[in-house]
């Protein structure tokens, strides 16, 4: 079974505006960071990737098994998110590298 991701073995959501929110950041975004960059490789997209796992976080869009502590979960969503991200830029990449050798070949 999953549920929202909880702090310290309490009932409360993480929250926005809340102070274990804000103390968890301050306590594993290093990591988390350092865990997205090696993935990325590039700091403004690991930038990015690290704010939209912590708004996931504070909205509850991040599960947790039974098994798992909160650091676990948000580091596993860093690790999804990134490689998503990635896949994304590559899909772009092509995308658009095919879509200018098509116009070429039609001016041809």
């Amino acid at each position: 079974m999953s549920e929202k991701i909880t702090l310290n073995n309490s009932d409360c959501e993480l929250e926005k505006d809340s102070t274990e929110l804000i103390e968890f950041y301050d306590k594993n975004a290093p990591a988390f960071y350092g865990h997205i960059v090696k993935i990325v490789h590039h700091k403004e997209i690991a930038d990015r990737v690290l704010v939209k796992a912590f708004v996931d976080a504070s909205d509850g869009n991040i599960p947790i098994h039974e098994y798992q502590t909160p650091f676990i979960a948000v580091l596993n969503h860093c690790r999804k998110t990134s490689l998503r991200t990635i896949k994304a830029i590559q899909m772009f990449q092509a995308c658009s590298c095919n879509s200018n050798m098509s116009k070429q070949k039609s001016v041809l």
